[in-house]
Parts: C-alpha cells; structure tokens; sequence
C-alpha cells in the first residue's frame, strides 16, 4: 500500500540533500530559499520515490528587439538551474513531454502565444558545469491595436493633405493652414505612439513608417506647392 510522508523540517530537507534552484531572468531574489521552505516532501514506499512539491509565484525579464514593432514577433525564455550541485551530484529534467502548461482562458493583451518549447541544456562555469531546463515562448504581437491607432489616422491624416493638390492656386492661407495641421498632426501621432515604447537607439518599423508619412507625403506636399507657386508667379511675369 502506498504511504506518504510530509515533513516541513529543515533537518530532513538538509539530510537529503534538497536541490537548490535558482531562476534566471528572475525579479524575485532567493529563489533556491524560498524552494526549499515552502515545499512539501512526500514519500512513497512502494515505488521507492522521493518527490517534493512547491508553488512559487515568480516573475521573469524577457529581453525584447524591437526593431519590426509592431510586426514583430518575440522569444522569451525561462530557465531554472542548479544553484550549487554540479551536473554529476544533480542533473534537471522535464518530466513529461509537454511540461508546460498554460492557464486555460489565459490571454494577453499585446501578444498571442504560438508555441511553448521545453528543453534540457547544460551551463559552464569554472567550477564545473550545472544542468538547466528552459522553456522557451515563442510571442506573436497583435497589430490590431497599432492598426486601428496608430496606421489608419495617419493614413487618414495624408489623405486629407492630398487635397491641397485640388486647391485653388491662388488660395494661399487655405494650402498652408492645411499643410501646417496635418504635417503636426501627423508629429502628434508619432510622439504618442513613441511615449509608451521604451526608450532604444535603433531605428523601429513604426519609425520608418511615420518618417515616410512625414517626409515623403506632407514635405513633397509643401514642396509641390511652392513648384506651382513659382510656376505661377513666373507665368504672370512673362505675361
């Protein structure tokens, strides 16, 4: 008959050797601590196995590029690895095929999760090497957001500068008043959609797209309109 054991004494978890994880990417300090405090040991004769249960809340970094947003796609890794036992004295590994499991109904507002890929690796020190498990989660970000925010008011906004070329020539307030608006309109845009981004120093899609809306369609709007002027102050003049 099976028969399990529970003890919470920090001599038992000492006599057997406890393992000691630590979290890379972690927040949280002390993870191999708060493992071995809070877990739960349980003893089963029968299969002669040792096994010890804890729940930990954790929260974990993910390192991003953000050179495609909003159409990029993203991997953030979490990897846990022995913190003081060598691969010899303690070795890491998954023990089913499909070890992570998300929440079900679990959502996220800006990504959609593709896939979830666990693995067994191996690190090296120079007192020797540690075994480790990832999980790697392969992030896809939703542009709906971005699309309906950021992407049509600004295709919107140089639409609307296209109608300065249907302008009277002689209508000079209207052509500027209208450049001016939808040339800072578009600036307005583009410093509230950098305002929630981190701060990184290379150059993003969204970037080079409200540079092209910027340069290419509301400066050549100027320009076209300083052409025609000059056209039309020339022709007056050989009349």
């Amino acid at each position: 008959m099976s028969q399990s054991i529970h003890q919470q004494s920090a001599l038992i978890q000492f006599e057997i050797q406890m393992p000691e994880p630590i979290a890379f990417w972690n927040q949280a300090k002390w993870l191999h601590k708060r493992f071995t405090s809070d877990g739960k040991i349980g003893l089963k004769i029968d299969r002669c196995e040792l096994s010890m249960i804890s729940r930990l809340k954790l929260t974990f970094s993910c390192m991003m590029d953000l050179s495609k947003f909003p159409l990029d796609n993203q991997i953030c890794t979490m990897e846990v690895a022995s913190f003081s036992k060598t691969i010899e004295e303690l070795r890491l590994e998954w023990k089913t095929n499909n070890p992570v499991i998300m929440g079900k109904g679990l959502r996220m507002p800006q990504f959609e999760i593709v896939e979830i890929a666990a693995s067994e690796c191996q690190e090296s020190f120079q007192i020797g090497n540690y075994s480790c498990l990832v999980a790697e989660f392969y992030l896809s970000r939703s542009v709906g957001f971005h699309l309906v925010q950021s992407y049509l008011p600004t295709i919107l906004i140089v639409v609307i500068s296209w109608v300065s070329f249907w302008m009277d020539v002689d209508s000079v307030p209207g052509r500027t008043t209208l450049g001016v608006t939808t040339l800072l309109a578009v600036s307005s845009q583009s410093a509230g959609i950098q305002s929630g981004l981190p701060q990184v120093s290379y150059v993003k899609a969204i970037d080079v797209w409200m540079g092209t809306c910027t340069g290419k369609f509301e400066l050549l709007n100027f320009f076209n309109y300083l052409n025609v002027n000059e056209v039309l102050c020339y022709c007056l003049l050989v009349q």
